[in-house]
């Protein structure tokens, strides 16, 4: 019997190993990601808007950005705090003050841009930080918790 036709009979080994490897490839590529976005160049930019509004349980957090920048002459515009998207959960609300503190300022209106070179219509205000990387962490943690449970089965 092939490693497919355990995975249909419900065999918890083959299906174990199948979400480890699953998991493992999406952690890897998440990694090299931020190990890319960590490359990108900055130019200063100009802040337009950066507000955040808490919730209350019912009504979810607000995080609005909105800024623009130059290079070589041609005009961006980018509206992204950092590269994760928020929830709403009990948490969020001290996450993203921290990363607004993050945010590198320069002079009254201005903000450091982080882009990508080949595609500056990517970008964003914050390179990956401790968020992120516990992120990453976790999920290279949950992929070993994958594989011993394959392991024990």
């Amino acid at each position: 019997m092939n490693f497919f036709e355990k995975i249909t009979n419900g065999d918890i080994t083959s299906i174990l190993q199948l979400g480890a490897a699953w998991f493992l490839f999406f952690t890897a590529k998440y990694h090299f990601e931020l190990k890319r976005i960590m490359q990108w160049p900055s130019v200063d930019g100009n802040l337009i808007k950066l507000e955040y509004s808490e919730g209350d349980g019912t009504i979810p957090a607000i995080i609005s950005v909105e800024y623009d920048f130059a290079i070589d002459g041609v005009e961006y515009s980018g509206r992204k705090l950092a590269h994760i998207t928020f929830g709403t959960g009990r948490g969020t609300a001290s996450v993203i003050k921290n990363m607004i503190r993050r945010v590198k300022r320069v002079g009254d209106d201005g903000v450091v841009v982080y882009y990508n070179p080949n595609k500056p219509q990517k970008n964003m205000l914050l390179k990956p930080g401790k968020v992120e990387y516990g992120f990453l962490y976790i999920c290279y943690g949950g992929t070993i918790l994958i594989a011993y449970l394959g392991f024990l089965a």
